[in-house]
């Protein structure tokens, strides 16, 4: 008798567990567009739906329900299904343990950085996953991203996005450092060239390749692109900063340069 109450029991909580994924809001919404892509939800209901704290919030198991979902969208041949689908990706890289969760869609992602012109609105956002998953990159999403850093058809924000990923990523990879700065440097783009400026800073590089790339930009003809340098100067270690002394006296004594320029380099200055 006992035996029956509890498989009775245990199909009950079986059924309950199935009913409450079911009413999953996220789960609802993904299902309603990949099986009415003629009635879209708002931008509006997208995004208060599928958010940092929606996605946040949820068990990593719920989450893995969820992604197949996800697959689906990103496999239509609808676009604006697909970017639905990559939004969800991006909600899901916000979360601490997401390089664990998106592990079997890097592929998938990757997928969209191969695919057509026609579908190139998708590959930065892609790229932003594959660079942002946490709490580490895993070597396969670092193999996406270095097999398209050179691609002709990057913009300068995608560029910028797999640079600062790799660099970040890799920090003290001499190989991965080396590309990274040779694609960038043949890019004249002042704000690609900053944003990289900035990654090696916070990672306080000590690559040798990478103290000569700052310190070529510290006479960066673009006022923008020396702020960078010197930003980065004054970030890096006490006894790596001194390589830079002349060129950072010079800043600071140079009464054409910004104040705030000058106060940097007065910071990276300091003993």
């Amino acid at each position: 008798m006992m035996r029956i109450f509890m498989r009775a029991v245990f199909i009950m909580l079986l059924a309950t567990s199935s009913c409450l994924a079911q009413e999953n809001p996220i789960r609802q919404l993904f299902q309603s567009i990949l099986t009415q892509p003629a009635a879209m939800p708002s931008t509006e209901q997208l995004f208060s739906t599928v958010n940092e704290t929606t996605v946040g919030a949820l068990p990593a198991a719920e989450v893995a329900a969820i992604l197949p979902l996800a697959r689906q969208c990103l496999q239509s041949a609808n676009n604006v299904v697909r970017q639905d689908g990559l939004i969800l990706l991006i909600a899901v890289v916000t979360r601490p343990d997401s390089a664990k969760v998106l592990e079997p869609y890097i592929d998938d992602l990757g997928a969209l950085l191969s695919g057509p012109e026609g579908a190139i609105s998708l590959r930065h956002g892609a790229l932003y996953v594959l660079g942002s998953l946490k709490p580490t990159l895993p070597p396969k999403a670092i193999a996406h991203l270095n097999a398209h850093l050179e691609e002709s058809r990057n913009s300068d924000e995608e560029t910028l996005t797999i640079a600062a990923s790799l660099l970040d990523s890799a920090p003290t990879d001499a190989a991965i450092v080396h590309k990274t700065l040779l694609v960038v440097s043949q890019r004249p783009d002042p704000g690609l060239t900053g944003g990289v400026l900035r990654q090696l800073g916070l990672n306080k590089t000590r690559v040798p390749e990478a103290l000569d790339f700052i310190g070529k930009n510290l006479s960066h003809a673009d006022p923008n692109v020396r702020a960078s340098a010197v930003d980065a100067a004054s970030r890096l270690d006490r006894d790596v900063r001194k390589q830079f002394t002349a060129q950072l006296s010079r800043i600071l004594s140079d009464p054409s340069e910004s104040e705030h320029m000058r106060s940097q380099a007065r910071l990276a200055l300091q003993p």
